[in-house]
């Protein structure tokens, strides 16, 4: 369309430079000839134009909100199938073996202490979805009951074959300090110490102490021909030891490193070490209920469930694990 005479206000020069500060010289011929259309005629072009962009960007907003609708979608799925990897599983059960071969007041809490664990040392477990994500959090602490409720299992088990002797001499129990030493360095990280604790060693001989009197009772059973404990059933281990804490810090209190605790740890390291001379001079307990009270909950996968190795603690950077 031809341009109306003494319209153009812009010289051709001043319309080039603005062309090339805008970068638009592939479109440089249909802006000149805009530039020199009459008035009408540019109104027109521009309305369209508008009209144009208008229809673009609502489509645009449609796609993106069905994009977002898209995502929201696979985030719920993605949540649904979310479990740690098998990395983090094993870090989860190297926290779960630690926190129970340390002294504690009850062993029903041992979930509870590794999620709290995890929560304050997040950035340095490489777990920080624990702490933003519900669904991470969930699906974390399911894995770590899990987890509790094997290696409380097989925690059992090492006590009873403690009592039952090892491999070379099956009518034998293990010396406590020999026990301890493997226990810790199965269930310790990330440093194993030089000298086992004596808080450590009373544990476990309390649990040595509880483990020989429900297997000595088993034997008796199965020695008179009362039907006992079916295989596979409750020992009431962990019962009892949760009823003998109770007991012992409502007397002693909380401070493990009172003289009340002190000396209770040496009497019940004193006991387990007699119990281990007596039976070393006379007869082990029976087979027969060491067996039967190591059935039920899969089999054992080593003599005492090792498992080194599980984690590299240099490469998971667990750092402040020594708790």
């Amino acid at each position: 369309m031809a341009a109306r005479p003494g319209m153009g206000v812009m010289s051709l020069q001043a319309l080039d430079k603005l062309i090339n500060q805008h970068k638009l010289g592939d479109e440089r011929k249909l802006i000149h000839q805009f530039a020199k259309s009459d008035v009408d005629y540019k109104l027109a072009q521009i309305l369209i134009r508008q009209l144009i962009q208008d229809r673009a960007v609502g489509e645009l907003s449609n796609s993106i909100q069905d994009l977002a609708s898209n995502v929201a979608r696979i985030e719920k799925l993605c949540e649904r199938g979310w479990e740690p990897s098998e990395q983090q599983s094993k870090l989860l059960k190297s926290l779960v073996k630690h926190f129970l071969i340390k002294s504690t007041s009850s062993y029903s809490t041992i979930g509870s202490l590794v999620g709290t664990y995890i929560q304050d040392h997040h950035e340095k477990l490489r777990l920080g979805l624990y702490v933003t994500d519900h669904t991470v959090r969930t699906a974390i602490n399911t894995c770590v009951n899990t987890i509790v409720h094997d290696s409380k299992s097989n925690l059992r088990k090492a006590i009873w074959q403690s009592l039952a002797g090892d491999k070379t001499n099956k009518k034998k129990t293990v010396d406590l300090d020999v026990f301890a030493r493997r226990m810790v360095k199965d269930y310790h990280l990330p440093k194993i110490p030089d000298v086992v604790p004596d808080s450590m060693l009373a544990n476990l001989a309390l649990m040595r102490n509880i483990g020989h009197s429900l297997i000595a009772k088993e034997d008796e059973a199965q020695r008179v021909g009362v039907v006992g404990r079916r295989r596979g059933g409750d020992t009431g281990f962990w019962t009892i030891l949760e009823k003998r804490l109770d007991e012992l810090y409502e007397k002693h209190g909380e401070d493990r490193k009172s003289e009340g605790w002190q000396e209770w740890e040496k009497e019940v390291i004193s006991e387990d070490k007699a119990m281990h001379a007596r039976m070393t001079r006379t007869t082990a307990l029976s087979r027969d209920a060491i067996e039967l009270a190591l059935e039920g909950s899969g089999a054992v996968a080593s003599q005492l469930d090792l498992q080194n190795g599980d984690v590299d603690i240099q490469d998971l950077d667990l750092a402040a694990t020594a708790v």
